[in-house]
Order: structure tokens, then C-alpha cells, then sequence
């Protein structure tokens, strides 16, 4: 069976809602009559697998095959209240919370006897602020606040947006909208990863560079380490270390990327991975969207755990990175529906070697 030529965005948004719903038929049929993999359907009708997925899970079970509309539980938006202030208590005590850490920063920073000019220390101070909560991540709160509470309630980012900014705890910015470019997650968890370095100054002055290997499926660290340097033999350490928690009934080929960096480009990273059954997979250069999925961990672990605590020594950021690791690995993803790495690695693999989970 040929491929589609067009991509499923391109169908959804310009053909007519009869040949839309036509597809629909012929993918749901396909994916029941078992005669198909599940790659080979999405792959045809030019989708990514999490939409894929999606479909199935919306349509597999009903004969209306029409878009639904994605509207709350209750339409017109309308709170209590009661209910209100509930948010803007949460975006309030999200705002104390951080700057708390603000102080303590400076409070520790002083303690062990070190000072930052003041400009940038407010600088620091307000990159913290980037860890603050968002409206869409108070909307999942809420609506799983009122859900525990039985009551039916679930209002989107907008209303949320709406009702801080009412409060002046919010301000709007304008956003320049970019065309994304959008990298497709493999279907298996530990068969695909990511891997990168990422750098951070600490508080006696040196350089840490954090190494850090992530599986593309479900955005978990499986190594998160802070070292002095970059070179090859760290990253084959680290590589060591995933082929001693990987699975091996089968053994089974797993692909690696990084960039052209010389601590992956080099004859003790290519070697260790020819004797391992490993693809290490280098980046084109100017195409730093294909580790879009590890640069945004890196971003999230700096602005939600290490940036906000001062790290003054050597003993006390491996002790930080060990924590963070395993923080973030059971974090509420919005990309998975507000699942954690953890939750959507399990729900493929029961038997997760306790080394992945951060334990």
C-alpha cells in the first residue's frame, strides 16, 4: 500500500469535513482488522503516533466520526467564588514559594562565605522566575483539585489566564509564533536516546558539566552526572552504565544521537559502540530541532531545580543532580497528558530495572 502525500495536518485543516471523517473510517477500520501494523497505518496516513493514538482512543468505539469539540465540562466557564480564589491562592502561594528560594539562595550564597554583585544576583533572582507555574499547568491543578473534591468542574488555560490576569498577578506578553518543527518519539521505550552535556557555574567559581542520557520515548533521564570536563570517556562510562540496565533476553540494536561535539565524535565513543550493537547517530549540523526532546529536559532541570538553590561545592551538586534526576523523572508532563516519564515508561514495560527509575 502506497504512502499518503500529505500529512494529516494538511487533511485535517483543508479538505472537507466528509473526506475527514471518510479517513477516519478507513484508519479505524484498518487498525481493528489487525491485518496492519500500527506504524504502517500512521506512517500511510502521514501521522505522528501520539495523534495516532489519539484517534484510536477518540473514535475506535463510535459511529459519529465528526471533530469533537473540545469544550470543558462546563461550558460557560462559570466559578464560585469560592472556586476563584482557589486559583489565585495557588498562583500566589506558587509566587511565595519561589521566593523563598530566592532568599534562601541568597541566605546560603552569604553562608558559605561567597557574594555576587548585585546586578547578578537579581539576574539570577529573576531567571528563578521561570519555574513559577504556568496557567495551563494551574489548569490541570485545578481541574484535579475539583475532580478529588467530586465535583464536576474543568476550565482551560484561558480561563485560568483570564482570572490572574484580573488580579494583576499575571501580565500578558505577546508571543511570536514559530513553525515547529516536530520530531516523533519512538514507540518503544529504551531503544532510542538522547544524548547531550549541558554546562552550569557553581558557587566556588568552576564549570560543571552536566552529561546527561535521555530515552526519546518518554522524555526519562537514565543518566543524569555532573563532571569536571567533557570527553570521551565519560560518555562511554555513561553508555556502560545503559548497557548494564538494559534488558538483554534479546539482544536488540538501540540508536544513540548527539551532536558532532569531539566528546562524541572520537574513536572511544565510535569503538565502544560498534562492540555494543549501538547506531550512534551524530546530528547534521544547524539541526539542533532533531535533540529538541533532551534540550528541553536540560531547560526544565535548570529552571526547576538547579537554579533555584544556591550549589556552592563539588559534593553538593552530585548530591543536588541525584535528587533532580529521579524529581524529574516522576514530574506531571504536559506532553503526556500530565503523566510523568516514569508513569508512561511503565505503562510499556512492567519490569523497569530499578536504575531507571531513579531509586
Amino acid at each position: 500500500m502506497t504512502l499518503s502525500i500529505y500529512r494529516w495536518e494538511y487533511v485535517h485543516l483543508y479538505f472537507p469535513q466528509k473526506v475527514v471523517e471518510q479517513y477516519r473510517k478507513q484508519i479505524i477500520e484498518e487498525w481493528k482488522s489487525d491485518k496492519f501494523k500500527d506504524r504502517e497505518i500512521w506512517e500511510r496516513y502521514g501521522m505522528s503516533e501520539s495523534v495516532f493514538y489519539d484517534l484510536v482512543k477518540r473514535y475506535s468505539k463510535e459511529e459519529d466520526l465528526k471533530d469533537k469539540p473540545s469544550k470543558p465540562k462546563n461550558p460557560s466557564h462559570k466559578l464560585e467564588q469560592e472556586e476563584i480564589q482557589i486559583i489565585l491562592d495557588k498562583a500566589r502561594e506558587d509566587r511565595e514559594n519561589i521566593k523563598a528560594l530566592q532568599s534562601a539562595f541568597e541566605n546560603d550564597m552569604k553562608k558559605d562565605g561567597r557574594s555576587l554583585s548585585p546586578k547578578k544576583l537579581d539576574r539570577i533572582k529573576k531567571s528563578m522566575n521561570r519555574a513559577i507555574p504556568g496557567v495551563r499547568k494551574i489548569a490541570n491543578w485545578f481541574n484535579v483539585y475539583m475532580q478529588n473534591l467530586g465535583k464536576n468542574i474543568s476550565i482551560g488555560k484561558s480561563r485560568v489566564h483570564e482570572i490572574l490576569a484580573s488580579a494583576g498577578i499575571y501580565e500578558s506578553k505577546k508571543r511570536i509564533e514559530k513553525n515547529p518543527r516536530h520530531l516523533r518519539r519512538p514507540e518503544k521505550p529504551l531503544v532510542s536516546f538522547s544524548m547531550d552535556f549541558t554546562q552550569k557555574r557553581i558557587g566556588n567559581g568552576d564549570t560543571a558539566y552536566v552529561f546527561g542520557l535521555l530515552d526519546m520515548h518518554n522524555d526519562a533521564f537514565i543518566t543524569l552526572n555532573v563532571y569536571p570536563e567533557k570527553s570521551g570517556d565519560i560518555v562511554k562510562e555513561n553508555l556502560q552504565f545503559l548497557m548494564d540496565i538494559l534488558p538483554r533476553k534479546e539482544k536488540y540494536k538501540i540508536e544513540v544521537r548527539s551532536d558532532g561535539g569531539t566528546e562524541f565524535n572520537n574513536e572511544t565513543v565510535k569503538t565502544f559502540c560498534s562492540e555494543n550493537n549501538i547506531h550512534h547517530h551524530i546530528i547534521p549540523k544547524a539541526s539542533p530541532w532533531l535533540q529538541s526532546f533532551i534540550e528541553r529536559g536540560f531547560r526544565t532541570i535548570k529552571e526547576e531545580f538547579l537554579n533555584l538553590i544556591w550549589i556552592g561545592n563539588w559534593e553538593k551538586f552530585k548530591e543536588v543532580l541525584r535528587d533532580t534526576r529521579t524529581s524529574y523523572n516522576f514530574r506531571p508532563n504536559s506532553a503526556f497528558d500530565y503523566r510523568s516519564p516514569m508513569e508512561v515508561m511503565t505503562a510499556k514495560m512492567t519490569n523497569l530495572p530499578r536504575q531507571v527509575c531513579g531509586h
